[in-house]
């Protein structure tokens, strides 16, 4: 509420650290208006805020549109495949952010093949952790696609998931 209508306003500030917050799908979305309007914020981190596909929704109409936002951090919510299809979404128009952080999110193969697809035409994400995020050898297979032809990505952390020797082969020819 106050918050997100303060960042509305604000001319200053470039970076909010709120994880470990019950923001939850309805702060998202007021955080999400907050950040159509801002034009100073590069950072946000909402780590663990209970964020699950809705409020990642919401996030990601403001991703769209935010031409300032560098670095977002949703790590350790609920961000599902839905979710993540979503972000993707906002990730092919995007212009600004260079590093996103799902971690701990239930993405899985279907997020991850949605990412992927967004990951072949972003110019500007140089880092992505997709740490603990459920994903197999068929979304890593996906992410490979991704790799080849992607000329901005610089980081991926793919540790934690079960992306077994055919996926771990397929990613080391993409290398």
């Amino acid at each position: 509420g106050k918050l997100a209508e303060a960042l509305k306003v604000n001319k200053t500030l470039q970076t909010i650290g709120l994880k470990w917050n019950a923001i939850g799908n309805e702060g998202a979305g007021k955080l999400a208006e907050a950040l159509k309007v801002n034009q100073t914020l590069q950072t946000i981190d909402l780590s663990s805020t209970w964020i699950g596909n809705e409020g990642g929704r919401k996030l990601t109409e403001a991703i769209k549109v935010n031409q300032t936002l560098q670095t977002i951090e949703l790590g350790w919510n609920s961000i599902g495949n839905k979710g993540a299809g979503k972000l993707a979404e906002a990730l092919k128009v995007n212009k600004t952010l260079q590093t996103i952080g799902l971690k701990w999110n239930a993405i899985g193969n279907e997020g991850a093949g949605k990412l992927a697809e967004a990951l072949k035409v972003n110019q500007t994400l140089q880092t992505i952790d997709l740490s603990s995020t459920w994903i197999g050898n068929e979304g890593g297979r996906k992410l490979t696609e991704a790799i080849k032809v992607n000329q901005t990505l610089q980081t991926i952390e793919l540790g934690w998931n079960s992306i077994g020797n055919k996926g771990a082969g397929k990613l080391a020819e993409a290398l």
